[in-house]
């Protein structure tokens, strides 16, 4: 005798029988025999789930991304018309004259732009991470970006120009920038420069921290916070040799200066944030050599001819 039992989609075989059709009986002696009890199945009762809520998912805008936006450099500037104006110090100054800035003589320059502000660190390091501007000296990662960028060599300064379309300014564009046509001290007039200026002994300022101290063209920080490279060679002497139409810089031959340990040297305007106040004045040079990698007050702005 056999015995199946069917529950749900199991078949279960009682005794060690086959079950189904055609199979054989096979006797079981009582003593081996194995009972199976199996409960009888019950009605499956439906179960209510929660409702779950059809909110779309969120859009892809709203999802936060690790990767901010790209820093897009500031590129502001201020027109400066044609005209004449005098370059040089005034032996009248009353913080007197250093002699590689005599004698004050006048200079015709064509219509060009300059940047209203120093480029940044943040606008810097847009251009090391396009590629194109070699690694300062001193390391910016860290570095506040709103400040002026710094230890740039001159090199440094005509890549990142390039790369804006722009250029650096000439020695004579950038000292009109700074004083207008007025022969002014400073690039606000003739006054101390306190509460104007950036200097002071710990580092730099954000950019544009002193509208007080604007250039008569409205350019900032042409005085103080850093020096600026320009992009003529340096010369003791070129204010004497200078052409009176749009002077580029000196062109004559190698004049070798133990300040730059060569004859490579380039020039620097507006003093820095640690400058006295003469060395703040719109007519002060300053010398460096331009194979160094960058100076620690050292940065720029860029230029534009229409």
């Amino acid at each position: 005798m056999r015995r199946c039992v069917g529950f749900g989609f199991l078949l279960v075989q009682v005794a060690l029988f086959g079950c189904g059709d055609g199979l054989p009986e096979r006797a079981v002696s009582p003593q081996r025999a194995v009972v199976a009890t199996i409960p009888s199945a019950e009605p499956v009762k439906a179960v209510r789930l929660p409702r779950v809520s059809e909110a779309p998912p969120p859009a892809p805008s709203a999802i936060a991304t690790s990767k901010p936006a790209p820093h897009e450099p500031r590129d502001e500037m201020v027109d400066v018309p044609a005209g004449r104006f005098v370059m040089g110090c005034a032996p009248s100054s009353p913080l007197g004259c250093e002699k590689d800035a005599q004698p004050r003589h006048p200079v015709w320059l064509d219509a060009y732009a300059i940047d209203t502000y120093e480029v940044t660190v943040a606008d810097y390091r847009a251009c090391l991470e396009a590629k194109v501007c070699e690694q300062p000296r001193c390391d910016v990662s860290e570095e506040p970006g709103d400040e002026p960028m710094r230890c740039a060599s001159r090199y440094g300064g005509v890549q990142y120009c390039q790369w804006r379309g722009k250029r650096l300014p000439t020695e004579a564009e950038w000292e009109r920038a700074a004083r207008g046509t007025d022969e002014r001290v400073f690039p606000w007039g003739n006054e101390a420069p306190e509460g104007r200026v950036c200097a002071k002994a710990d580092g730099p300022c954000p950019v544009g921290s002193f509208p007080a101290g604007v250039s008569p063209v409205g350019a900032h920080d042409m005085a103080g916070n850093v020096s600026e490279w320009v992009f003529d060679a340096y010369h003791p002497d070129y204010y004497r040799l200078s052409p009176v139409r749009s002077p580029t810089g000196y062109a004559g031959p190698p004049v070798t200066l133990v300040v730059c340990n060569g004859p490579a040297c380039g020039a620097t305007r507006g003093g820095h944030w640690n400058s006295d106040a003469a060395g703040l004045t719109t007519t002060r040079r300053e010398k460096h050599a331009l194979d160094y990698p960058g100076y620690p007050h050292a940065g720029f702005r860029c230029a534009k001819s229409p």
